[in-house]
């Protein structure tokens, strides 16, 4: 029990929040929906430090442009910069998706050019994404780039990711009874401390 709660305490620098598009939320791990081309896409060629969102506008129908990955719970953070290509940010709008619901974060009527940086809480398993949008699919695209991701901290265990904050394990009970996540534990914390710390308790 000792060292189970050494390794568990040694948790929070092991397992860092995951900063832009890497392991967990590699731009390959996440789903795009979109018609390509003129008809809008997502370029990850900027990843893993960014990627760029651009609205439908092959002239119908209309579709958005999305991004999506299903999430541990935990925070999403990330910056944002817009530039509408069509009379007004209106016909264009972007924004954030979870479980299909859109959070959208520009204004209709605003400056062409708009940014922001954004946390959003995310449950275990709900489906975090972006959203180019449209209504209209003509006269110029709206363009986004995210950049400065910070994802969850996660563990992949058992086919399933799972958060790795603290306070979520105490209040699960992982302290007594979390066993199963030893290995996960122990493969970020490190081996060779975990062997050595069973050491001396065995001495013990």
């Amino acid at each position: 029990m000792v060292f189970m709660a050494a390794i568990i305490a040694t948790a929070p620098s092991a397992f860092a929040l995951t900063e832009d598009f890497v392991g967990p939320y590699d731009v390959s791990l996440w789903t795009e929906t979109s018609d390509g081309g003129a008809g809008g896409d997502v370029d990850t060629t900027g990843a893993p430090l960014s990627i760029e969102l651009t609205s439908d506008n092959n002239g119908g129908p209309v579709n958005p442009v999305d991004f999506e990955l299903m999430m541990c719970a935990g925070t999403v953070s990330f910056d944002w910069d817009y530039e509408s290509f069509n009379f007004d940010p209106v016909h264009d709008p972007f924004g954030f998706l979870i479980d299909g619901a859109f959070f959208q974060l520009t204004i209709d009527f605003g400056p062409l050019l708009q940014s922001g940086s954004e946390q959003v809480a995310v449950a275990q398993g709900e489906l975090f994404g972006f959203r180019a949008a449209t209504d209209d699919a003509q006269f110029g695209p709206g363009v986004t780039t995210v950049s400065n991701f910070i994802g969850p901290r996660c563990a992949f265990v058992g086919g399933e990711y799972f958060s790795l904050d603290t306070t979520a394990l105490l209040v699960s009970g992982a302290f007594s009874n979390a066993f199963w996540m030893i290995p996960a534990l122990v493969g970020i914390a490190g081996v060779g401390a975990y062997l050595a710390k069973l050491k001396i308790n065995k001495r013990n």
